[in-house]
């Protein structure tokens, strides 16, 4: 054999071995990757396993947490002397803490649409109105509370009844179905009122949570449902050009502001959108965040406000309001309107309207301050003549005077706006139209 055909033999022979290397490499490989693959998915089913075994033992614990408080609820209704009344509201409200921490780790609102709320309602409002009797209560409960405290219980019996079925017969743990569970319990939730809504005492004691605010006369109101929600929200966007009808509405929060409950709603699948509060007492329409999408193009001041004229007519179409003062620059415009009671403007309802004159687009809709309480009265005690009086000789008054509802360091006042003459350059006066006194003016 010649030496090169040796040479070709040998390299014959060498790819070969190299093939068949390769190839038992593969092999290997292969039955590595298969026994790893094997390794991750039978973890993978410890880790679920371990998860269900939590899962279930969570639900064991608030099926036993809100039996509890159900029973201290159940005592309470049925005691006879102040001692065990208290003891019995002492222990629900104990119970009832330790359940709201216990769910900590469960989003209510992923469950369903007004699922934190409700659960807030079994929770921290319960407790909240516990506190209230606490401090209030003494000998033998009220009817009202009494009543209350029986809704209370049925919150309870309600949510215990779709706990229940999860864990009977060590079913093996189905999250789709705890959801569906909870979801019913929600929505039966919905339709028991507010926690106090009877209670006509409760209702007095916290009908202005925050003073500095003066209340809210929409913390009276009935509550409405999340379809009238969802309905007044979409009419909203629809007024404004949006393509909107209810069930392409998608939650995008829950919060609390004072004494209304708020729920925000946006359109599906629409990034940086629009996003309309509704108060859940009264259905009305409180915030409006405009959102980064769409947009008219740009606009002068006078189509800006013409444009704040159309929100105003979409957040209510039957409510007549003064412009009373337009903030301004670089194209964003803020548009304040208040509402007049017998020809007095009310500046502390007052209506403010934000818009973006660059790109046409709304920015904000704040209409929370139109809704508090205005029970002021609009008959001046004093006559501008007396009112006249508390203002110092130096200052030269102009001949008319305005009567006008402001709020001065939290407190609504009925006032004398006069509008000064000398010396120059000086702001308004206002003078207490109650008891004349002097209310300061504002250099310009």
């Amino acid at each position: 054999m010649k030496r090169w055909h040796l040479l070709i033999v040998i390299g014959l022979l060498l790819a070969v071995v190299v093939v068949q290397a390769v190839e038992s490499g593969s092999d290997d490989a292969v039955e590595d990757d298969t026994l790893e693959d094997e390794a991750e998915e039978a973890a993978e089913e410890e880790t679920d396993e371990a998860v269900t075994d939590e899962r279930m033992e969570e639900l064991h614990t608030y099926l036993a947490v809100a039996g509890m408080a159900q029973r201290e609820l159940t005592q309470g209704l049925a005691a006879a002397d102040e001692q065990s009344v208290t003891e019995a509201l002492i222990e629900t409200k104990a119970w009832l803490q330790a359940l709201s921490l216990q769910t900590r780790d469960i989003d209510m609102h992923e469950i369903a649409g007004h699922g934190g709320r409700a659960w807030y309602t079994i929770t921290d409002r319960a407790i909240e109105y516990i506190d209230f009797l606490l401090a209030n209560e003494a000998g033998e409960l009220r009817s009202e509370a009494a009543q209350e405290i029986a809704h209370l219980r049925e919150r309870l019996v309600i949510f215990a009844e779709h706990i229940e079925p999860m864990i009977e017969n060590n079913q093996p743990f189905d999250e789709e179905d705890m959801y569906e569970q909870l979801e019913e319990a929600f929505a039966k939730l919905e339709e028991l009122p507010r926690v106090g809504n009877s209670d006509r005492v409760y209702q007095e004691e916290n009908r202005h949570p925050d003073e500095s605010d003066g209340g809210f006369n929409l913390a009276e109101a009935e509550d409405v449902s999340e379809e009238e929600m969802r309905a007044r929200a979409a009419s909203f966007m629809s007024s404004l050009g949006k393509d909107a009808a209810p069930e392409d509405l998608e939650l995008a929060h829950e919060s609390t502001v004072h004494a209304l409950d708020t729920v925000g709603f946006t359109l599906a699948d629409q990034d940086e959108g629009m996003v309309v509060d509704v108060s859940v007492q009264g259905g009305e329409v409180l915030d409006v965040h405009g959102g980064e999408a769409g947009g008219a193009g740009s606009m002068s001041r006078e189509d800006a406000e013409a444009f704040s004229e159309e929100v105003l007519q979409a957040w209510d179409e039957t409510e007549e309001l003064t412009l009373t003062e337009v903030e301004g620059q670089n194209g964003h415009y803020t548009f304040s309107y208040v509402p007049q009671k017998d020809d007095v403007p009310v500046h502390p309802r007052q209506v403010r309207v934000e818009v973006d004159g660059d790109n046409g687009r709304l920015l904000r809709l704040q209409a929370l301050n139109y809704y508090q309480h205005d029970e002021i009265t609009t008959e001046p005690a004093l006559t501008e003549a007396e009112a006249r009086e508390a203002v110092s000789d130096h200052i030269v008054l102009q001949d008319d005077a305005l009567l006008e509802v402001v709020q001065i360091d939290h407190e609504i006042q009925l006032v004398y706006v006069f509008n000064v003459e000398a010396p120059e350059r000086m702001g308004a006066v206002k003078i207490n139209a109650e008891d004349g006194e002097f209310l300061g003016l504002r250099i310009d």
